[in-house]
């Protein structure tokens, strides 16, 4: 019997591997097909019981021996201890320890195996995954610890490797010839060879990669599925263009399994399906499907997608204005606004239409959208990539997601890099340091503006960020200009929490000299509402909330309101209610993202969590008149 451990090591503890639940469950079903295994894998999370699982999602008491292979899998984060991690590996007692390498992994991968062969230097090492695929003969000349590569889709390759290996963990070379996708060493002059990749798994093939147990136990985390593998397009950065050929899974099967991650009450489920929406007319079928099961019984998963904004027809839009808030999440390629620039990349995109389309469904604003630029792409300056930032603000996302081109090995764009003189790093991410037209300098630039974006509109708490961009001409140049502001204070050197964020912004509005002084009273009320809607509990005096105020009349106007308050039957809620005057219309400025000058009164319940705005009016020569909420 071999003991096979297949890991994975995740960016956060909230995601999870997609790659070796496929290999274990494609595996699984195949050795007990072959009567080789009973119980196909073995879960565990730091700090939890080890839970035993077999083929039908049920708990075993015990682990039962197997007469050929016990297959384990385990998940980690990039973010545990290195000799914590290398201490479970070394508990795992496996012969056979199989790593999934992306680029966020695997340097701390490559550490783990080079320790791990010292202690156990009888076990066998594979390493498979899009970063070990495509430099599968530079690893298997530059790592020894490493046995064995796995290149391009892994299940049936992984598969048949194991099988071979149950015979004897170092195979003859004629059995390692025949292996499918296996990058090896000859025995008799270490010559890397690399076979010819397994042929593609189709769609209905691959199996579902969650037992009704595991969507129990991960529910509040991010699980993924894929409904079809292969991209149609030939976008020279990306992995994905190197396997055109796109394979769909059948649309019953699709619904079955989607209706096993609602039945489990899963929080989120994001598909990896490179274009969801390259076959309109499916995407548009699952969104109905999806759409239509939460009206007949409303459900808590949320689905996101990545797709391509122009190839969303009329007909989808449709439906999708029908989608009920929440439950569905779109993340949109945007890369850049620069038609030039996108043929550069091989990247087809009709802008108009993408801009139309994205338009429509953030007017209808039920679905929650994330717009994808990427800098350094060839050609596009520093300007040119201003003109695609202000592009996509116009459209109004919930995120803009900046990216930085990386040059993966094996994809077109490492080509062009070089002929252009492009310099990046030599080991991953390896993300641009400088493109042919933007300098080092430019890109760190980028990186500032990032930051920003993350630390304001990205977070969706701060809708005086959003206000005060409006008051210059474009995003970019805004975006530029509080930038200058916080290099010259060095504040991208410290870590900022809500306060100092609303803090330095503030200062940054009054210094800029382009408001009003009535214009910086009523923005520092609207900041004054995003501190509260952001849970804080403290008052800041900087703030100049109403509650603070010295002023006796003031303090009769609050003691009244409580007292209003108590009489209404909130008695319990009465210490719990927050009572703050702003110089600006709520209602209007919700309608219109406008600051008109009014008095208003903002009553916030503090009982629970975040505040809650349960009422709110206008005030009247001192006193509230007419409150739109609640209170």
């Amino acid at each position: 019997m071999i003991r096979v451990a297949l890991c994975a090591f995740n960016a956060r503890y909230t995601h999870t591997n997609l790659a070796v639940r496929s290999l274990a469950a494609y595996a699984g079903v195949w050795f007990r097909h072959k009567r080789l295994l009973k119980y196909n894998w073995l879960y565990k999370l730091p700090g939890k019981l080890t839970r035993h699982i077999n083929l039908s999602g049920k708990r075993s008491s015990e682990f039962l021996t197997i007469p050929k292979v016990s297959l384990i899998w385990r998940e980690w984060t990039i973010n545990d201890h290195l000799l914590a991690l290398l201490q479970q590996l070394d508990c795992e007692n496996a012969d056979v320890y199989a790593f999934s390498l992306y680029i966020w992994n695997s340097a701390l991968v490559r550490t783990l195996t080079v320790e791990l062969k010292k202690i156990r230097p009888c076990s066998v090492i594979i390493w498979g995954g899009p970063e070990a695929s495509t430099r599968a003969r530079q690893i298997m000349e530059h790592e020894p610890a490493v046995d064995y590569v796995l290149c391009g889709e892994g299940e049936a390759a992984l598969t048949e490797l194991l099988a071979a290996l149950t015979g004897q963990l170092r195979p003859d070379p004629g059995t390692l010839a025949c292996l499918p996708g296996l990058a090896w060493r000859s025995d008799d002059c270490g010559d890397v060879v690399i076979n010819a990749n397994a042929p593609l798994l189709g769609g209905d093939d691959w199996p579902f990669a969650y037992s009704d147990t595991d969507l129990q136990r991960d529910r509040d985390r991010v699980l993924y599925y894929e409904s079809s593998r292969g991209c149609p397009f030939n976008c020279s950065y990306c992995l994905s263009s190197l396997d055109r050929t796109v394979r769909f899974r059948s649309l019953d099967k699709v619904q079955d399994e989607l209706d096993r991650f609602i039945a489990a009450g899963v929080r989120q489920v994001k598909l990896v399906d490179r274009t969801f929406n390259c076959q309109p007319d499916r995407a548009a079928r699952i969104w109905k499907y999806l759409i239509e099961r939460y009206r007949s019984m409303p459900y808590r998963t949320n689905f996101h997608f990545e797709i391509a904004g122009d190839l969303l027809d009329d007909e989808a839009l449709e439906i999708l204005q029908t989608a009920p808030p929440g439950l569905l999440q779109f993340e949109i390629g945007v890369q850049s606004a620069n038609p030039a620039v996108l043929q550069t990349v091989n990247r087809k995109c009709d802008l108009a239409r993408l801009a139309s389309q994205v338009g429509k469904l953030r007017k209808a604003g039920n679905i929650h959208i994330h717009l994808d630029l990427i800098a350094g792409l060839p050609g596009e300056t520093s300007a040119l990539f201003g003109q695609s930032f202000d592009f996509v603000n116009q459209l109004r996302p919930h995120q803009l997601q900046l990216g930085f081109l990386k040059v993966l090995p094996g994809t077109q764009i490492r080509k062009t890099a070089q002929e252009l003189g492009y310099l990046w790093m030599d080991d991953a991410p390896y993300e641009v340091l400088q493109s042919d037209a933007m300098s080092f300098a430019d890109l760190c630039r980028l990186k500032q503006i990032e930051l920003l974006l993350d630390y304001y509109p990205n977070s969706s708490q701060y809708r005086a960020d959003a206000w005060l961009c409006r008051q210059w001409p474009e995003p970019w140049a805004y975006y530029n200009k509080l930038a200058d502001d916080f290099a010259a204070s060095g504040l991208f050197d410290q870590a900022l929490g809500p306060e100092e964020r609303l803090r330095h912004l503030y200062d940054f509005a009054v210094d800029s000299d382009r408001l009003t002084d009535c214009q910086v009273q009523m923005f520092l009320d609207l900041m004054r509402t995003d501190f509260m809607f952001s849970g804080q509990k403290s008052l800041p005096e900087w703030l100049s909330f109403w509650e603070l105020s010295q002023d006796r009349q003031d303090k009769i106007i609050l003691r009244d309101l409580r007292l209003q308050a108590e009489r209404a039957g909130n008695r319990q809620k009465r210490q719990k209610l927050r009572f703050d005057r702003i110089r600006f219309s709520w209602a209007l400025y919700c309608k219109t993202g406008e600051l008109t000058k009014a008095v208003w009164l903002m009553v916030y319940d503090c009982s629970e969590g975040r505040p809650v705005l349960v009422g709110h009016g206008p005030f009247a020569d001192g006193l509230p008149v007419r409150p739109d909420g609640d209170a």
